[in-house]
């Protein structure tokens, strides 16, 4: 069995096009020896940095179980780094693909990095989210994966690029009560996180040791009291393996009650003109795609075929479909007839 010296990384080079794929500023193509000199603020500005290119190169995505000839998931890394980076086709994956990913460009930058599960919100699964707002919310089996990072200092923090449009866009301190701004600008706020420690409605012991971290979006400023706070998901520090993962992914990729099997969902995000702050979304889901923009959304265009879906995912968010890939769908109902 695979031993923590085998969890993947990748080379200096492949760092190199990584950095170019992402369009990061030459000036922060950092390598695993330079961030060494780095404070542990400076350090975690680089990562935060890496986060935002990231979430408005490398989609949130599921197309491998639709537009595909063997409608399958790998969290390989070798494969990954081929389809989101030397294929430069637009592509990226979902939440375990995604954060496997970007957990494996850490690790060669020579971060110490921990990747755990997380479960669900109903809130979020079942579509409710805003319509309530319980203090405990309920919650699924395991579904998500995010990183946590150690530092020296002993502080940790959590990072997450495969949760979509409601994820966090920056590297996350474990602090109980932590709350920012998670996309926008101070002046003009798009949505806030916020980072508690507690129990779900599903915990039946309620000792200290039982509590999770829970994370949570408000699509408006933190103290705007006229929307809810939408818990998100929750997790634990409690370290999961890469055969972990392979079972999560094996059950979210083939259950036919999973939202990835039943519908095509293409986002992300959009950076703003100063290259800094992430200001909304591209959002394909089905067969609508919309655009959101500091909290206001708009339909980009009219998907009423195939060749339209394939033609939105290419001219709004930069996905390019190969041939086998187009006809993939074909006859299966995610299809658009």
């Amino acid at each position: 069995m695979p031993s923590a010296s085998d969890r993947p990384t990748y080379t200096p080079d492949q760092l190199q096009q990584y950095y170019n794929y992402i369009d990061l500023p030459t000036s922060c193509h950092l390598t695993a020896e330079s961030i060494q000199v780095l404070d542990v603020d400076q350090q975690l500005d680089f990562i935060s940095r890496l986060i935002r290119h990231q979430l408005c190169k490398v989609p949130f995505e599921n197309l491998d179980l639709h537009y595909s000839p063997v409608k399958g998931i790998s969290l390989n890394h070798v494969f990954l780094f081929d389809k989101v980076v030397t294929r430069n086709a637009g592509r990226g994956g979902y939440c375990m693909q995604n954060n496997a990913f970007f957990g494996s460009i850490l690790r060669s930058l020579g971060f110490s990095v921990m990747s755990t599960g997380a479960r669900v919100s109903r809130q979020v699964d079942d579509g409710s989210a805003g319509k309530n707002n319980p203090e405990e919310a309920e919650y699924g089996g395991f579904g998500h994966q995010v990183n946590i990072l150690f530092f020296p200092n002993g502080k940790k923090y959590f990072c997450d690029v495969g949760f979509g449009a409601s994820g966090p866009t920056f590297v996350v301190p474990l602090e109980n009560g932590f709350t920012t701004i998670n996309t926008g600008t101070e002046d003009k706020v798009a949505s806030s996180m916020r980072l508690t420690r507690g129990f779900t409605a599903n915990n039946t012991h309620r000792s200290p040791e039982q509590e999770l971290w829970i994370y949570s979006v408000k699509y408006t400023t933190a103290d705007d009291e006229s929307k809810p706070w939408i818990q998100s998901y929750c997790f634990s520090e409690t370290e999961f393996f890469p055969s972990d993962f392979e079972i999560m992914s094996g059950w979210v990729s083939t259950s036919r009650t999973s939202m990835f099997v039943n519908k095509v969902i293409c986002q992300k995000f959009l950076m703003a003109e100063d290259g800094e702050s992430l200001i909304g979304d591209i959002t394909l889901v089905e067969g609508a795609i919309k655009e959101r923009r500091f909290g206001e959304s708009k339909q980009l265009t009219d998907i009423k075929s195939e060749d339209d879906r394939v033609s939105a995912l290419e001219k709004y968010i930069g996905v390019k479909l190969r041939k086998d890939e187009r006809m993939g769908i074909s006859g299966f109902p995610s299809a658009i007839s």
